[in-house]
């Protein structure tokens, strides 16, 4: 139906200081329980996320996902403040080729562990609340999605689920840092994305599975091809499998995509002296780079700080030095432990930031998430306003 029931909205609202409280066991058991009796769903999901982390209770996905449900409840009588996050959302799902039917399934699961986590405490009333509200967003989502596929699919140089593409050049940009300039095999057009969206690769990986990664387009448009710069990840001595598999390719052979998506793109400030600051840490640097010759465009003062962990770890510098002879345009770098020992010693940190770039700029960062989170803190409690402050994550959306 086109609204929530009265009682529905009340009862889910009611629960939502139990989901604060349980959310993440709740999404945690649903997860547990999902993969094993529907194995495909493994490809949708990075299952790098669902590993819990040194010194975390709970695996990244299931944290970003009970925020999510915990933020409906909280909201599930003004909806209109989550539109920013369905758009986010439905973009995400139609790169991961995220369908209709996958919602049954973990509308199941969902509901399954709301009652195995609260146990009794989930009576018949919050369990008919709890489906209703699901069947209520996921409709709400899969339009939305629907909406997006055939707007994708209908562009010029769109496509919909999976494109093969050539590796024409592969390029190191720094110390395991790799690009892939890509083409279609098809030689077809490609459709005009907007600087910042990131596409999905599909790619088998050792084991014979297929695994999925987005990685953010880090060309502009309209240049006939598409770049994805890739780092080589290795945590807890567990290489990447997806960057991993990617390093190993060779120019020529072919690679699977779906169609660029996502909404962390570039906005002209209304002023012409508004100064646009872009702050990237590490491999953050690669969304950034599109988004920032965007900005060239303008004739706003540009300020592009880059950090990394030495001059080896650096990519992109000789396109940013080449946008810094525009009189707009100043680029610096920033190292933790750089090789150069006539060069400082500096970590990024949000006092360093505020020391070097102007204070009433709208703001562009990128990074790890600990740091992101301290360059949010900082830009907020210095009275930049929310709307000039913009920002993406990699991997699933947790709030500050």
């Amino acid at each position: 139906s086109m609204s929530l029931s009265q009682q529905t909205v009340k009862i889910v609202k009611s629960t939502a200081p139990v989901l604060a409280a349980h959310g993440a066991d709740i999404t945690s058991t649903m997860y547990k329980n999902m993969f094993p009796k529907h194995p495909e769903l493994k490809t949708l999901f990075n299952q790098e996320h669902q590993r819990v982390q040194p010194g975390q209770k709970y695996a990244l996905q299931p944290q970003a996902l009970a925020q999510a449900v915990h933020a409906y409840a909280a909201n599930i009588d003004n909806l209109a403040v989550l539109g920013s996050a369905v758009e986010r959302i439905a973009e995400k799902h139609v790169s991961t080729l995220v369908k209709p039917h996958h919602y049954d399934i973990v509308g199941v699961e969902i509901i399954g562990a709301i009652k195995e986590v609260l146990g009794d405490a989930a009576t018949p009333e919050i369990v008919e609340a709890w489906k209703e509200a699901y069947g209520f967003l996921a409709n709400i989502l899969i339009k939305r999605e629907n909406e997006l596929v055939a707007e994708r699919k209908n562009a010029e140089g769109g496509w919909e689920d999976l494109r093969e593409f050539v590796i024409e050049k592969k390029v190191s940009e720094a110390s395991e840092i790799v690009s892939f300039h890509l083409k279609p095999k098809d030689n077809g057009a490609l459709p005009n994305w907007k600087p910042g969206q990131y596409i999905c690769v599909r790619q088998q990986i050792a084991d014979g599975r297929e695994a999925q990664r987005n990685y953010s387009i880090s060309c502009p448009p309209g240049t006939g091809k598409l770049r994805i710069t890739v780092r080589r990840e290795f945590t807890d001595n567990i290489d990447g499998q997806v960057s991993t598999a990617l390093h190993k390719l060779n120019e020529g052979d072919s690679i699977r995509l779906t169609v660029p998506c996502g909404e962390f793109t570039f906005t002209k400030p209304s002023d012409e002296s508004t100064p646009i600051v872009f702050l990237a840490l590490g491999v953050g640097i690669t969304a950034m780079n599109p988004l920032i010759k965007e900005a060239a465009k303008t004739s706003n003062p540009i300020t592009i700080l880059q950090g990394a962990r030495n001059e080896e770890w650096l990519a992109f510098k000789d396109e940013f030095e080449v946008l810094a002879k525009e009189d707009n345009v100043t680029y610096s770098t920033v190292f933790a432990s750089p090789k150069d020992s006539s060069l400082p010693s500096q970590r990024m940190t949000f006092d360093y930031i505020w020391s070097k770039v102007p204070h009433n700029g709208h703001y562009y960062f990128l990074g790890p998430r600990e740091w992101m989170k301290d360059v949010h803190a900082g830009l907020s409690s210095n009275g930049v306003p929310a709307s000039n402050v913009n920002y993406e994550f990699y991997g699933p959306t947790v709030t500050f």
